[in-house]
């Protein structure tokens, strides 16, 4: 079983335990085969049947995206065996792909940090790398423009964003072993200019600019002894004294503070916020 505990066997189950997602029910079905080539046909059934839903339905995208980041680190190794030959592979990765750009065209309406968790977004790219690897050039250009609106996002919006997205009990945001999104922020610009490098975008300048930002508070003497201590809210109090507003906002944005402790109450905000899901 791709399931590391009871807790995410759970969540599948309660992904997927709605009259409206049966197609994202035979991708449970796969599941539990451990077979992620059929898994991922089901994947792009349930994408393609939940954007067809008048209105479409947000909340729906979530919860199939959830189960995805779920498995995502078991699917990955899985495809990228070196057992696996090269149809085997894009028979996994391609249905994926096309699955989430389904989701991020039709039901986001092309806004990735508004309504994309990060690591979801960072899969997608990760996927458009193995099928560019594998000869489908269509990839990389699909993903470019949001990757360069994830770039060209301050470190509060991203911070913010992970704040919404994973500050959740869906993500288990306490195993993250870092309370301050600010500085899952910045590993989320390298895990995304890591991602798209490959690709050969041309976009590591866009990623370089909060390289730079996170160099010169690393190298600032002021602010060592509060890296040192992962004392991020000193840190924030530190970088507003000297009118780094945005960065002590992203900062002093903790995981602690994310103020919703059940899946329900996450759905209702996120819902009340996107209306039109």
């Amino acid at each position: 079983m791709p399931f590391e505990n009871g807790w995410q066997r759970r969540s599948c189950a309660n992904v997927m335990n709605k009259p409206s997602c049966y197609p994202a029910r035979w991708a449970q079905n796969a599941v539990c085969k451990r077979n992620y080539r059929d898994f991922a046909k089901a994947f792009k059934s349930a994408a393609e049947h939940i954007s067809r839903s008048s209105p479409e339905r947000i909340d729906l995208a979530w919860k199939q995206l959830h189960l995805l980041q779920l498995l995502q680190r078991d699917l990955m190794a899985s495809a990228y065996t070196t057992k696996k030959s090269t149809e085997e592979r894009q028979e996994i990765y391609q249905p994926l792909f096309d699955s989430l750009r389904c989701i991020v065209e039709r039901i986001f309406e092309g806004s990735i940090l508004d309504r994309m968790s990060t690591s979801v977004f960072v899969t997608w790219v990760r996927i458009a790398g193995e099928l560019h690897d594998l000869g489908h050039s269509q990839a990389r250009h699909i993903v470019k423009p949001y990757i360069e609106q994830a770039l060209n996002k301050s470190i509060l919006e991203i911070a913010d964003s992970l704040w919404r997205f994973q500050g959740h009990s869906l993500a288990g945001a306490g195993d993250l072993g870092c309370d301050s999104w600010g500085v899952e922020a910045f590993a989320f610009v390298a895990a995304l200019n890591t991602c798209q490098h490959k690709l050969g975008l041309g976009l590591e300048k866009l990623a370089k600019k909060h390289e730079q930002r996170l160099q010169e508070i690393w190298t600032n003497p002021t602010y060592i002894p509060l890296l040192l201590l992962r004392d991020w809210r000193g840190l924030s109090y530190a970088l507003n004294a000297r009118g780094e507003k945005e960065l002590a906002a992203a900062f002093g944005l903790r995981t602690v503070d994310a103020g919703i402790s059940d899946e329900r109450t996450w759905y209702r905000t996120m819902r009340e916020r996107f209306p039109g899901g």
